[in-house]
């Protein structure tokens, strides 16, 4: 596995400030909860960038929206240990404004403020249209090949949760985990997104199948499929 880390080339990710003046910037921190300090006389923006991400580093202090490159994807951290998921070409809007994962009443989104206005990160690189869905349900996928257009209806539809079938969402592992006990027994099974393009159904199907074959027919209520 190829594992890049692509830190933001944007200041206000970092804990710091960069002053611009006429010939030079000077870039430094005032906060009360880290070391302060401040180097006059740089030549540029990118070089006051690597300054701030250096004292991050030395000073474990949080970077916002850190990249990772795992072989041909890319994941972006939003805050409260969730990873973001978005193709390369979206690079530049990533690093232009910072996300973070919303909880809440608006609970699983990828949200940003421009223009003092909060707004859906799916939304902001599809040129703000709102009836916009995630095929696979995850708010945290958002790579184009993800998002699809539909009536609300539909967009309701998708949303409804499952028993028992789970998102599983880190650098290793992104897919739908099925996972049942019976008799202190624990039964489980993964099913990879980028493997499988209906890894949800396949494991919501396969959830059922174990119910049957554990515990024989039952009626499930309308989260699950294949059963009457």
């Amino acid at each position: 596995m190829n594992k890049f880390v692509i830190y933001p080339n944007n200041h206000k990710k970092y804990v710091g400030y960069i002053r611009k003046y006429k010939y030079s910037y000077a870039v430094g921190s005032n906060s009360s909860k880290y070391p302060k300090f401040y180097v006059g006389k740089i030549k540029s923006y990118d070089e006051c960038i690597d300054i701030l991400k250096c004292y991050a580093l030395w000073n474990n202090i949080p970077i916002k929206n850190v990249i990772y490159k795992v072989n041909n994807n890319y994941y972006c951290d939003v805050n409260h240990n969730k990873i973001m998921k978005f193709d390369h070409d979206d690079l530049c809007k990533v690093n232009e404004i910072s996300w973070f994962y919303t909880t809440g009443s608006r609970n699983g989104y990828v949200e940003g403020i421009v223009n003092k206005k909060q707004i859906k990160f799916h939304q902001y690189i599809m040129n703000m249209q709102k009836d916009l869905d995630h095929k696979n349900i995850d708010k945290l996928d958002n790579r184009k090949c993800n998002l699809r257009t539909v009536d609300r209806s539909t967009q309701m539809f998708n949303r409804k949760g499952t028993k028992g079938v789970t998102l599983v969402n880190n650098i290793k592992q992104y897919g739908w985990r099925a996972q049942i006990t019976v008799n202190y027994k624990k039964y489980t099974k993964y099913y990879s997104i980028d493997k499988y393009e209906n890894a949800k159904y396949l494991a919501t199907q396969w959830y059922n199948d174990k119910i049957v074959e554990l515990r024989g027919p039952v009626v499930l209520n309308h989260n699950f499929i294949g059963i009457i």
